[in-house]
């Protein structure tokens, strides 16, 4: 499982309590990961919102069982795009 840099440990502690948030982090940065170890940690549905190209990359993240998987959840996932 992927380990966080120091920022993203950072938005982990800030934001794992807080019933919500937004990361607003640069592209390649780990917002994904972020964002599902947040989730994970609160075992709640969540919604993502993010522009159609996007949602694919964000599905398979979740969804990647492999040696480089971003959570130990297993994730249901529903795509839903304005296509």
């Amino acid at each position: 499982m992927k380990t966080l840099w120091a920022h993203q440990k950072y938005a982990f502690d800030k934001y794992k309590d807080r019933e919500s948030f937004g990361l607003l982090f640069p592209t390649g940065t780990g917002k994904t990961l972020t964002a599902s170890r947040i989730a994970e940690a609160k075992d709640l549905p969540v919604l993502i919102i993010a522009p159609n190209a996007l949602c694919k990359q964000w599905a398979d993240e979740l969804t990647n069982k492999g040696e480089d998987r971003i959570t130990e959840k297993d994730w249901e996932v529903v795509v839903c795009t304005s296509k």
